[in-house]
């Protein structure tokens, strides 16, 4: 295995836990209705919970498209590591 071929491995191998993090993080994503002023307040309104859910799914999404990007990049190293690897014998 080239010196090439081993950094982007290891490129691969640190982007894809990275992105995995991502993943989890993006999983985790509570719904939470909130005032104007920031505070978490209990209510039966349905306009403050779909607000709310909105927050929610634009926080997750956000994340979900960086765990998404950071995985490409995870596929493209190792890729590019398997073709180095190959041609460098």
């Amino acid at each position: 295995m080239s010196t090439v071929s081993f950094i982007l491995a290891l490129v691969s191998a640190i982007t894809g836990l990275w992105a995995a993090y991502k993943w989890y993080e993006a999983s985790k994503v509570d719904i939470r209705p909130f005032d104007e002023s920031g505070h978490e307040i209990p209510t039966a309104d349905v306009r403050v919970w779909i607000n709310a859910l909105r927050g929610t799914l634009d926080k997750s999404g956000k994340t979900n498209r960086i765990a998404a990007i950071w995985t490409a990049v995870a596929v493209a190293s190792a890729g590019l590591s398997s073709v180095t690897a190959a041609f460098s014998k």
